[in-house]
């Protein structure tokens, strides 16, 4: 996307030539997400997922933390971390968290 400044008028980077395409609508739309466990005790959090990179983020934390040798890969293949030890692990709530379809649609704020 194009503005008449060359450019991008979805993040304001600038274009090198009037015919580059700026690809960050396709990293937005495509970003690798991870699977979150939910939990119910205490914050009663549905299953959700968050950005691949706060997964890494919790995961390097996780491996400073534990030093168990489980991949970030391995981590999300078995379902990911639970939404409390994300925010253990991160320090705070996940900035990224997404219910999974079907999850209630006002669990975002409760948790």
């Amino acid at each position: 996307m194009r503005a008449a400044d060359n450019r991008c008028t979805l993040c304001g980077r600038l274009l090198v030539s009037p015919t580059e395409a700026c690809d960050c609508a396709v990293r937005i739309q495509h970003e690798r997400r991870a699977p979150v466990q939910g939990d119910y005790r205490p914050t009663k959090c549905p299953p959700g997922t968050i950005s691949w990179t706060e997964h890494l983020e919790a995961w390097d934390a996780y491996d400073k933390k534990w030093r168990c040798g489980q991949s970030a890969e391995r981590i999300a293949e078995r379902c990911g971390f639970s939404y409390m030890e994300l925010c253990d692990l991160l320090g705070h709530k996940p900035t990224t968290w997404e219910p999974i379809n079907g999850a209630a649609s006002d669990a975002k704020g409760k948790a």
